[in-house]
């Protein structure tokens, strides 16, 4: 288990976001002036939120792949959909933990000596950080989501001479000045450079467009606080720094976090959130959580929808599950399951009404079991009554020492088939 790090939540929730540039900050044309009828309505954190809704590469996870590619049915979850749900799990936990002891205790760290008007925007910052994360931790990924990952790095490996050197074919094409100056640009690419092309990873390539890519005026992207981009980092190397699945090491260092065109960037905004090392942020245990709970639950609510399978057959197998058959939890989950489809059938619905509607009920019983596990282990109690087997131990707050020591647990792994 890697070693707890003492944190301070005062940093953790940083406001501080990168400074104008000299030229927009010395900009002639002056400001609108502050006109009472104009309400102040949102903090900075929450606004944060917005500018990732509004965003044009959050539009476009609509055109991207949950689980079934090319999906004509509307009803069935993209990336889009999937990110709006992980969001808003995220957020509810969020608004849950701040109103309790543990929340107390947070803000208590985060406004010593502080007023009240901090304490209130403290409380708001960390349900609008979970919701905002939540709704951009998949930003990054490609088409056909992790399938398209492998495939631009299979391209990458595959055209790896065509890349990283100058060929007989393209000097003929552009003669020997034209190779000398393309040789020189090659010698000024690191090693992280050309590794960043080889494993090409959609969580690195989320950090880039918020940071970078949107909006390009003046390379500080959405420009989001400090506490919102140490949150939204589900791994924290760099690509020539990942640790091998096959072998052990911290899970924030399995997957490429960042690229070499933000690690000054990376570094800046970790340093001022308190975070040394692979550690992450408390809060992006939680988000992850969330996240394992919606693909977890939803992408089996589309294959029935899909009819890829039916409520009964799901409800069969996991009833066989060995695994399962002790698991207090589970065995709530199954019961409200059956007690739900009972209560369908009365409604005199057709099959596949029935079917879906036992589906749905299945789904939203199992949601609230699954998040009430996570909001009772960032209590320190643990998830209750038995741990989720596929459910992380996240956040990794560990009340029993500190409400803000973080245990980055090496043990973790998500389900098999899928990443994150």
């Amino acid at each position: 288990m890697a070693q707890a790090q003492r944190l301070d939540w005062g940093r953790l929730l940083s406001a501080n976001r990168l400074p104008k540039p000299e030229a927009e900050a010395n900009f002639e044309v002056p400001k609108p002036e502050a006109q009472s009828w104009l309400v102040n309505s949102r903090t900075e954190t929450e606004r944060d939120f917005d500018r990732i809704l509004f965003a044009t590469p959050t539009r476009r996870l609509g055109d991207k792949t949950q689980v079934f590619p090319l999906e004509p049915n509307e009803s069935v979850r993209n990336r889009l959909t999937h990110s709006h749900e992980v969001a808003n799990l995220a957020r509810s936990i969020g608004t849950h933990i701040v109103n309790s002891a543990l929340g107390a205790k947070i803000l208590d760290e985060t406004c010593a000596g502080s007023g009240d008007g901090k304490r209130a925007e403290a409380a708001r910052a960390i349900p609008a950080i979970l919701g905002a994360i939540g709704l951009a931790h998949d930003m990054g990924n490609p088409l056909f989501g992790h399938q398209g990952e492998e495939a631009i790095r299979d391209w990458v490996v595959h055209n790896d001479p065509l890349i990283f050197s100058v060929g007989e074919a393209e000097t003929h094409r552009i003669g020997e000045e034209g190779r000398k100056r393309i040789l020189r640009d090659l010698e000024r690419l690191t090693a992280q450079h050309r590794e960043d092309f080889r494993q090409f990873e959609g969580n690195a390539q989320t950090v880039r467009t918020l940071t970078r890519l949107q909006v390009v005026k003046d390379n500080r992207g959405l420009n989001l606080r400090f506490g919102t981009l140490a949150a939204l980092m589900k791994y924290t190397v760099p690509s020539n720094a990942v640790v091998p699945k096959k072998r052990s090491g911290a899970a924030p260092a399995r997957k490429v976090g960042y690229f070499a065109s933000e690690a000054d960037l990376v570094a800046h905004f970790r340093e001022a959130a308190g975070l040394s090392g692979v550690i992450r942020h408390p809060l992006t245990h939680i988000m992850e959580a969330c996240d394992d709970i919606a693909y977890l639950i939803v992408d089996a609510e589309d294959a029935v929808k899909k009819e890829l399978v039916s409520f009964a057959d799901l409800m069969a197998w996991l009833e066989s599950r060995p695994k399962l058959r002790g698991n207090a939890l589970a065995q709530w989950i199954l019961s409200a399951g059956r007690h739900g489809a009972a209560e369908a059938r009365t409604a005199r619905l057709s099959p596949s009404e029935l079917n879906d509607v036992s589906m749905q009920v299945f789904r939203a019983h199992a949601i609230t079991a699954m998040v009430s596990a996570v909001i009772r282990r960032s209590r320190g109690r643990g998830p209750s009554p038995n741990r989720v087997q596929s459910v992380p131990p996240a956040p990794g707050v560990e009340t029993s020492r500190s409400h803000a020591h973080v245990i980055d647990d090496p043990h973790h792994r998500r389900p098999p088939g899928r990443s994150g």
